[in-house]
């Protein structure tokens, strides 16, 4: 089986945990599967190592992530969108083109999204069983930080925040297949706003 696997993570070498996490699962599905990899590199990882992932994997292409910077132009647009600020400030279209590139080159059988912030470089693109792993449930984290904030008109504008986050985050994950998030106290968190996704995917958590 072809598997298509979009990370946020560049995942060598694996030396903490989001990187164990993507590295071992692709390896572990490399036994029985071809894997190809497109990957967010960070600000230390080294686009050269792409070679010592050879035996786990076909690399497509790496890409620079963008960090959210809320005072930009874009990201003050993004008060106008319906999607989080992050989002709209951070994505860059020449991944979703590598993405839709290799969706029509590899023809996968399978995808696996690791983390949310690359979600949007995969979506509508396939009609093929997909998965999103590592899944933090960010609204949930937005959600439980405004309680923490003073000022009523500063809480105001957090609650209006973590709203249109879960708007935006419980809308695409009902599009996969099945999520999986990274601990029971994440999975709890998000069934009790279950209520906000339309189609229920299957939710598991993270065994790595």
């Amino acid at each position: 089986m072809k598997i298509l696997f979009l990370s946020g993570w560049f995942p060598y070498p694996p030396d903490n945990g989001a990187r164990k996490r993507v590295y071992y699962l692709i390896k572990a599905l490399a036994k029985n599967h071809d894997v190809f990899l497109i990957s967010l590199l960070q600000d230390d990882s080294e686009s050269e190592d792409a070679s010592k992932l050879s035996d786990i994997c076909t690399v497509v292409s790496l890409h620079e992530s963008r960090w959210f910077k809320p005072y930009t132009i874009k990201s003050l647009l993004g008060l106008f969108s319906s999607r989080p600020r992050s989002i709209v400030d951070t994505y860059n279209p020449s991944i979703r083109e590598a993405v839709k590139r290799a969706v029509d080159q590899i023809d996968p059988d399978v995808v696996v999204v690791s983390t949310l912030e690359v979600v949007e470089y995969m979506l509508n693109l396939i009609d093929k069983p997909s998965v999103l792993i590592d899944h933090n449930c960010e609204f949930a984290v937005l959600k439980r930080n405004t309680e923490y904030v003073s000022g009523r008109i500063s809480r105001w504008r957090h609650d209006i925040g973590w709203k249109k986050f879960a708007r935006w985050e419980t809308t695409v994950c009902s599009k996969f297949s099945a999520v999986v998030v990274v601990s029971e106290h994440i999975s709890f968190s998000f069934l009790v706003d279950k209520k906000l996704i339309r189609n229920d995917p299957f939710i598991a958590t993270h065994s790595i």
